[in-house]
């Protein structure tokens, strides 16, 4: 993610990522990257554990949305993906 952007965990195993410079470049790309390096199974002792990533984008906000609204709408994105 770039200096500008901000990663936060806001539940037992969701994250929230915010591009607060998105529409000067393309977030798709960052969010393609993280799902490649998330996709590749973890060396932990002699156990390999394999990590599945779901994502879920709020790509248009609205002036004047509340955090809460915002985190809201990319909690309805995040559970249509993973019923997908």
């Amino acid at each position: 993610i770039g200096p500008r952007d901000r990663l936060a965990r806001v539940a037992d195993t969701a994250f929230g990522l915010i591009f607060p410079e998105a529409r000067s470049r393309d977030w798709r790309t960052t969010v393609d990257a993280i799902l490649t390096i998330l996709d590749r199974p973890v060396a932990v002792a002699e156990t390999t554990i394999d990590v599945l990533a779901k994502v879920g984008v709020v790509d248009h906000v609205e002036p004047g949305d509340s955090a809460l609204e915002i985190l809201r709408r990319a909690d309805g994105a995040l559970y249509r993906a993973q019923i997908s």
